[in-house]
């Protein structure tokens, strides 16, 4: 089951939301962000994989090409972030059949990676306002982890911004073969150095993760586009999309599971 809402941002107009109901009792809700220039259509494979796990998952529509309104506007992105998270706290999708629990898992894709470090730091933000001075320094409670597809740091480096805020939460990152796609495999590079965890599918370009299909299976995975692979390079197997959909799963459980 899914609901897609226009959501008023205070900071200025609407964003579109497409939520997804979990396969029985919601283990939490993610954030599934598409990257620069992308849509929240592209996404939907990893969306439906989530929802299948037992995941409430929003799939924001960020406007990316209008500069007054994308991911280079902080304002903006900090206005979406907290509407979103108000919707899930007030239970706005409760009474259109989607109950939200738990903690925030933020899954990004590309400079979408970006976009939900930025709404983490916002929520532990929150959070940390709301809470005690003793809080601070710890993992905000409302944010469990970000789980990353081939990450990239958007155009106003909101992804270096909002890292010094999220010391104490789980970071992991899939990264696919360094190309101008995906600036070279830098912003990976860098979360290898600081720690973090970092699984790397060289066999894959910069577009594979937006093949990954709601069913892990190879007869399953969409076909590689064309126009991706002429920018990206070579495209992956369907067995490679399939084995990074599997790396995404363990790297959200291990999230959510504060492994």
């Amino acid at each position: 089951m899914s609901v897609v809402l226009d959501l008023s941002v205070p900071a200025g107009g609407r964003v579109r939301t497409t939520w997804r109901a979990a396969e029985g009792d919601p283990r939490g809700w993610i954030w599934v962000q598409h990257g620069f220039s992308r849509g929240a259509r592209h996404v939907t494979g990893v969306a439906e994989l989530l929802s299948a796990q037992g995941y409430v998952t929003v799939a924001p529509d960020i406007a990316t090409l209008r500069p007054w309104r994308s991911m280079h506007d902080v304002t903006w992105l900090t206005s979406v972030a907290t509407t979103i998270a108000r919707a899930v706290e007030v239970g706005l999708l409760d009474d259109r059949g989607i109950p939200t629990a738990g903690p925030m898992i933020g899954v990004g894709h590309s400079a979408g990676a970006a976009m939900v470090a930025h709404a983490a730091m916002v929520l532990g933000s929150i959070h940390r306002g709301a809470e005690s001075a003793s809080m601070a320094g710890t993992a905000p409670a409302d944010v469990a982890g970000l789980a990353l597809l081939d990450p990239v740091d958007s155009v106003g480096r909101l992804f270096a911004r909002a890292l010094p805020s999220l010391d104490a939460v789980p970071i992991e990152s899939l990264t696919c073969r360094p190309s101008r796609c995906n600036r070279q495999g830098i912003l990976g590079d860098e979360l290898a150095r600081s720690g973090r965890l970092v699984v790397a599918h060289p066999h894959l370009n910069h577009g594979d993760p937006e093949r990954i299909p709601a069913e892990l299976r190879v007869n399953v995975v969409p076909a590689p586009s064309r126009a991706i692979a002429a920018v990206c390079g070579p495209p992956g197997s369907s067995g490679e999309v399939i084995a990074l959909g599997e790396g995404l799963l363990t790297s959200v459980e291990r999230c959510r599971s504060g492994a």
